[in-house]
């Protein structure tokens, strides 16, 4: 209560007198009334809010009025989050809207590695959250593919970063068929090859995948699915121009 009235007598005198002189927020940022005495973290999946916090002490007496954007372009720089927006709550609460990293892939290796589209390697514990995302194997050679020749990096990154770019393209093109997606990696001239579990199938192409040429591969296996429900093709080839190619298991094949 002592705070809410102090707080409404000094809005009376700053609109009094304040407002009227033009106050800079300089002066304002001068009254203890002012100080940051909480911070508000909204938008968080998987940055903890104390390791967030830590990332971004606050000065003894930093006000509403001093420089926040400052404030969120420190936080900016965690490797889990990709935006920051940071407004002031009147009277003494800061507020930063985070957009975090969003997890695509995990990486395969000694331990499996949460991967933005980016390719960014994001310090997410798969133990504890539950990640429902398709697997990356970085073989293969990347020289060959398009995405490639951009500069600097090593082979590693470049793949990473074509892989991770390929997995989140297939969502926003055929959320449907991303959903099935277990995992991804390149073959040897660096031509992309997806499985997915529903149906079980390899997709094989040459980055970058068209929306074109993907609906031409759904149709294809579509139609390939409902003439022969006993034979189900194994793989559907879109490196070749004006052609897709289904492929079967061998009549041999157990």
């Amino acid at each position: 209560m002592r705070r809410s009235t102090r707080f409404l007598g000094l809005v009376g005198l700053l609109t009094a007198v304040g407002f009227g002189m033009h106050l800079a927020p300089d002066a304002l940022s001068r009254l203890e009334f002012f100080a940051v005495d909480r911070v508000q973290l909204e938008g968080l999946r998987y940055l903890e809010e104390p390791e967030a916090l830590a990332f971004i002490p606050l000065p003894d007496g930093f006000s509403v009025w001093d420089d926040l954007e400052a404030v969120g372009a420190r936080l900016s720089l965690h490797p889990l989050v990709a935006e920051v927006r940071a407004r002031r709550r009147l009277p003494s609460t800061l507020v930063l809207e985070v957009a975090e990293r969003r997890p695509v892939a995990l990486l395969s290796g000694a331990t499996l590695t949460p991967i933005d589209r980016e390719g960014h390697p994001l310090p997410i514990d798969p133990s504890r959250h539950r990640l429902d995302l398709p697997l990356m194997h970085l073989t293969g050679d990347v020289g060959s593919a398009p995405e490639s020749t951009e500069a600097g990096g090593s082979r590693v990154e470049r793949t990473r970063r074509l892989l991770a770019g390929q997995v989140a393209r297939l969502e926003e093109l055929e959320p449907a068929m991303s959903a099935s997606l277990s995992e991804i990696t390149l073959d040897e001239w660096g031509d992309v090859i997806l499985h997915l579990g529903s149906p079980r199938v390899r997709l094989h192409y040459s980055p970058p995948l068209t929306p074109e040429r993907l609906r031409e591969g759904i149709v294809i296996l579509t139609d390939a699915l409902e003439r022969d429900r006993e034979r189900a093709p194994i793989a559907v080839d879109l490196r070749f121009a004006d052609q897709v190619v289904v492929r079967y298991p061998h009549p041999t094949a157990r």
